[in-house]
């Protein structure tokens, strides 16, 4: 197999999810013997909050120091998945702001 280098595409699932550091690991669809961790501040979209382990993903993958990581990752949503709820309807305008105390 072909050793895979810093800007490859990428797709995987999310192995591990440490929400007290912000940090996870995603296991490569391509070879499943590698995990690529990642940070929160790489993940795009809806962010690192509605990531679930199981997802699907996709990333490329970035220099991290001593090691390649997992960069600009992406939820893969399939098409049979339920649609985020959408907020409530306004039911008017929003009450009138009071002042601050002095």
């Amino acid at each position: 197999m072909v050793s895979p280098h810093s800007g490859e595409q990428r797709t995987g699932a999310i192995e591990r999810l440490d929400q007290a550091e912000r940090r996870g690991i995603i296991r490569d669809r391509r070879d499943e013997a590698r995990e690529w961790p990642f940070d929160a501040s790489d993940v795009l979209g809806q962010g690192f909050d509605v990531l679930r382990e199981g997802d699907a993903v996709e990333f490329t993958l970035r220099e991290g120091g001593e090691a390649l990581v997992a960069a600009d990752v992406s939820r893969i949503i399939a098409t049979h998945e339920p649609l985020l709820e959408a907020a409530p309807p306004d039911a008017g305008p929003p009450p009138e702001l009071e002042d601050a105390p002095e």
